[in-house]
């Protein structure tokens, strides 16, 4: 695989540090609210700003990015990611913290947009799969990592917020100091109609994967709970689920790289839709519960990035910044409201409304992804020679291109 590792290693090495203090942020601000004894209520508040900033920054931020190219932009925004840890460590104020925590999220967003797009843009089409694949876990790995900061015993509160904020600082210092510059210099901006009309599978994938991510986190435990099984089981259970997640990314990505992006989407789908029924038949076995929880999160954390794959595949690397940025909007959207849909199938029939919910929201994905690869002809490489976004969507885009009879 030919790769330009000068080129990756800065967004890979800048994404390391920022996760690093990021993963440590979320979970350091629910535990200091409880310790304040503020509310339920008022910690839910905190949360659905954050939510809801990450869904604005998903799409205003790609203006900046583009205005300021990637290396300015990503300090704009590390930097005032920084400045609000810090005021969250120095005033403890609940309505402060709700507001530092919106803008912590829309500054979030637009790192994630200028790294993800800086790999895309930095490989071949063939291999889009599996620098995105490397992308998330190399996220998920030091998300895991992050959490060891919680036992350290900081002499003062605010130093672990100081410590948020050094290192979203030290995450600038790779992105500035690449020796190649991020390799897309004709990055424009794009209407999200553009990406319905053109990629509706692939905006399609990145909503179900927002529904269904979120749910992993939240209404899984829900249900292992209501199975019977202990706090220790659980934990075992969720630790293997995610370790699927995130091992399962690379053998997933290249994958997709090597066949038709689609007909490997829909499978995805279409498995997660599988083994829920399976595990909706046998989550009383411990054991099965256990492999078919590997992957089952394997399939499920996969779904993001190949989304963002195969919709860049479709617009060209002149419209990668965009493409990130409507896919991680859509993802954002429906990481709100999934916990909200699962609850009320799991309200309406029970514990079971957990894998009834995955098997119609996955199984929908999986057959839609079907008839894009029957009615609509496959991307053809070569086509992203295209110097502008104008060439590369009317050469490319084959949800507009029926297969001849």
């Amino acid at each position: 695989m030919k790769i330009l590792p000068l080129t990756l290693l800065p967004p890979l090495l800048g994404m390391a540090l920022l996760t690093l203090g990021n993963g440590f942020f979320g979970t350091l601000t629910t535990l200091q609210l409880q310790s304040m004894q503020h509310s339920v209520w008022a910690i839910g508040w905190v949360s659905t700003l954050y939510f809801s900033g990450m869904i604005i920054g998903s799409y205003f931020a790609q203006n900046l990015i583009v205005r300021m190219r990637y290396s300015k932009a990503y300090l704009v925004f590390a930097l005032s990611l920084a400045t609000a840890a810090l005021l969250q460590g120095f005033i403890p104020q609940v309505w402060l913290w709700a507001i530092t925590r919106a803008v912590s999220a829309f500054c979030l967003a637009g790192m994630f947009i200028v790294t993800d797009s800086w790999l895309l843009a930095a490989v071949e089409d063939r291999q889009k799969g599996q620098i995105m694949a490397i992308s998330l876990l190399s996220y998920y790995t030091f998300q895991a990592a992050s959490q060891l900061f919680l036992k350290i015993r900081f002499p003062q509160e605010w130093m672990a917020f100081a410590l948020i904020a050094a290192l979203a600082c030290l995450s600038i210092l790779p992105i500035i100091f690449a020796k190649q510059a991020a390799p897309l210099e004709h990055n424009k901006l794009a209407s999200p109609r553009l990406f319905f009309k053109k990629a509706p599978f692939g905006l399609s994938a990145g909503l179900v994967a927002g529904l269904m991510f979120a749910m992993v986190y939240t209404m899984f435990p829900l249900f292992l709970s209501e199975a019977g099984l202990s706090p220790s089981k659980i934990a075992n259970v969720m630790s293997v689920t995610l370790i699927g997640g995130a091992l399962l990314q690379l053998p997933i990505g290249k994958i997709s790289d090597s066949f038709d992006r689609r007909k490997v989407l829909a499978s995805v789908a279409l498995g997660i839709a599988i083994i829920a029924l399976l595990m909706a038949c046998s989550y009383q076995n411990y054991a099965i519960l256990l492999a078919l929880s590997f992957i089952f999160g394997g399939f499920i954390f996969a779904i993001y990035p190949l989304s963002i794959s195969h919709t860049s595949d479709y617009v060209g690397k002149a419209l990668a910044v965009s493409a990130v940025s409507i896919i991680t909007l859509i993802y954002s959207a429906g990481s709100m409201i999934g916990p909200l849909l699962m609850s009320a199938f799991m309200s309406g029939i029970g514990k079971m409304g957990f894998f009834a919910y995955s098997i119609i929201s996955c199984g929908a994905l999986g057959l839609y992804g079907i008839y894009s690869v029957v009615k609509y002809q496959a991307v053809q490489p070569q086509h992203f020679e295209a110097k502008f976004p104008e060439e590369a969507i009317g050469e490319n885009q084959i949800e507009t291109k029926p297969k001849p009879e």
